[in-house]
Order: C-alpha cells, then structure tokens, then sequence
C-alpha cells in the first residue's frame, strides 16, 4: 500500500516477509490508552513498528497535565541484551504540558510509554 492509496484515518502500514516468504502488511503504529484505577491521569503503550522509520500519531484526550514518554530501543532492530552486551535502553524524556492534546513522534522500532499525569 503506498501512502497516496492509504485511507486519511487509517495507520500506516508496510509489507514485510511471512513466515511463509510471502508478503505481509502490518499496521507500523500501534497505541492503546488506558486511564489509571488509583489516580488521574493516562498510561498509552505505543509501539513503532517500522524498522527504520519514526511514526508520528496526534492525541485528544479531554484531559491536562504533563507528559512524559519511556521509550525502550536499540541501534537496529537486530540489538539485544545479554551478559556483557547492553544494546537495548530505556530513555524517559518530560514533554512538557499536555493540554487537550499532542503530537508524539516515535523512534524506529520502539516500545514507548507515555504517561500523562
């Protein structure tokens, strides 16, 4: 799918290799927002799942406070953890306020959690 057939509300999608070698479109942005049960504020999981690329996605909540986003990554998508190799890290950066709503832009092939408090 190229970007001029993609459906305006749709999230950006790429084709990569099955497991079967044939191709697969994937959704590259994934995000779920859930509100906290013990206090104000929101929790989104964002994924990027493009391997090179980063993703941007807007968010409207009816809800202020300040953002902050954790993003978990590495150098490639081939970076990994072990004894003596620390490849992967998390990277918590303050966004400022978030008043009604923002635009989040996401580093290739991250795992990124914002909270809004």
């Amino acid at each position: 799918m190229s970007d001029a057939d993609a459906d305006p509300g749709s999230m950006p999608a790429g084709t990569f290799r099955g497991l079967d070698g044939g191709p697969v479109d994937v959704d590259l942005l994934d995000v779920l927002v859930t509100g906290f049960s013990d206090r104000k504020g929101f929790a989104i999981a964002a994924i990027n799942k493009d391997p090179i690329r980063n993703q941007s996605f807007d968010l409207a909540l009816d809800y202020s406070g300040e953002a902050e986003i954790s993003t978990l990554n590495g150098e490639s998508t081939e970076s990994y953890n072990d004894i003596g190799r620390d490849e992967i890290t998390v990277k918590t950066k303050k966004l400022g306020k978030f008043a009604g709503s923002m635009s989040f832009t996401l580093e290739p092939h991250s795992v990124n959690i914002i909270t809004l408090t």
